[in-house]
């Protein structure tokens, strides 16, 4: 089992990046995720390697304005992955991976207001499989 969480914080003015008084969405950098994280767990054993693994990417902002309605913002996301693998005898082997398991959205950004989605992009299952071989 593994976990990481990060959380970054910026400090200082530049007017390049719309941070100063004129910034309606409180001195934020456009783009700048200061939340993200993962959890995984994982078994290997008897030709298995298996992994069910989750990503965490905070809500940030995608755009600054200085009308407050204007302001656009991305939404927080978990991402679902499961990998696995069996090896049936050294260098080879068969893979599936399943990506974006339940098929949350790849943005959803929205206006000021969380019910004032600007733009949906959504995308289904990814599904890789295959043979692995090592000569």
């Amino acid at each position: 089992m593994y976990t990481n969480f990060t959380k970054l914080r910026t400090e200082g003015r530049n007017s390049n990046f719309t941070t100063g008084p004129g910034s309606s969405a409180g001195g934020t950098i456009a783009g700048f995720l200061d939340r993200s994280g993962n959890i995984g767990l994982g078994y290997r054993g008897f030709g298995f390697d298996l992994r069910l693994q989750t990503v965490y990417r905070g809500k940030y902002l995608r755009a600054n304005n200085a009308i407050a309605a204007l302001v656009q913002w991305q939404e927080p996301k978990w991402t679902w992955n499961w990998k696995s693998r069996y090896t049936f005898k050294k260098g080879y082997g068969v893979f599936l991976d399943l990506e974006n398991l339940f098929e949350v959205p790849l943005d959803r950004i929205y206006a000021a207001y969380p019910d004032r989605v600007i733009s949906y992009r959504t995308f289904h299952t990814k599904i890789v499989g295959g043979i692995t071989g090592r000569f």
